[in-house]
């Protein structure tokens, strides 16, 4: 068994995942520059940063409302305790 471990090639998981996320970060330093090049060459570039941008404004419109509703929830809950 000992032979086969270390002849065929075999590693423990922690070794194989160590492995693995060295060419993971191999793998992303060498494509993001390539990535960064496309997307700068994208003839839709502006209009989805543009899109992009609008949804994030409106999901921040969202968070806000909730926010000021539930605080608005929590002023009620608390002003009806002081009720009693």
């Amino acid at each position: 068994m000992i032979v086969g471990f270390t002849w065929g090639g075999w590693v423990m998981g922690s070794t194989a995942k160590t492995m693995a996320q060295v060419q993971a970060d191999d793998a992303v330093s060498r494509l993001a520059p390539m990535c960064v090049v496309e997307s700068r060459q994208d003839p839709r570039r502006n209009q989805e940063f543009r899109e992009l941008k609008a949804f994030l404004e409106s999901a921040v419109q969202r968070i806000d409302r909730a926010i000021g509703a539930a605080n608005t929830a929590m002023l009620d809950v608390k002003a009806s305790a002081g009720q009693r």
